[in-house]
């Protein structure tokens, strides 16, 4: 699962996410509301031959920097 970053969001829970290696627009199925800047674990899904962001859960990046200090990335 891709990480990435909330760019931006409307009201009505549409939005766009900073990905690598490319801007993606998401959907309104995230679990929790995703606010600008949060940091997120997403999966790509081609939407009429276009990629959006699906599945999308709010991650803390603290736990995920700890996770990869003890795992490794």
């Amino acid at each position: 699962m891709p990480v990435g970053q909330v760019l931006m969001t409307s009201p009505k829970g549409f939005g766009f996410i900073q990905g690598e290696p490319a801007i993606y627009f998401r959907m309104r199925d995230a679990i929790g509301q995703p606010t600008r800047g949060n940091t997120i674990r997403y999966d790509v899904d081609m939407v009429h031959g276009r990629p959006r962001a699906v599945n999308l859960r709010i991650v803390d990046p603290v736990a995920m920097a700890e996770v990869d200090r003890v795992f490794g990335s």
